[in-house]
């Protein structure tokens, strides 16, 4: 499946296996689930949250790792 992922202003497209949740993603993308909110489709979501063919994925980030 396909989805269309938005983080630190930049969209690009991934696929994923059929079954991902938002947690599979962060870890595809290597992000840390700690410092971002996964909004699906606008909606915000859980890390378990299943996600779906042509979803799209804001990931809004919320603490700033130093």
């Amino acid at each position: 499946m396909k989805v269309q992922v938005t983080y630190t202003g930049k969209t690009k497209s991934l696929t994923l296996k059929e079954g991902s949740s938002a947690q599979d993603l962060l870890e595809e993308m290597g992000i840390n689930p700690e410092i971002v909110l996964v909004k699906q489709n606008n909606e915000i979501v859980p890390e378990t949250e299943l996600l779906s063919d042509k979803d799209k994925i804001d990931l809004i980030l919320i603490k700033r790792i130093v």
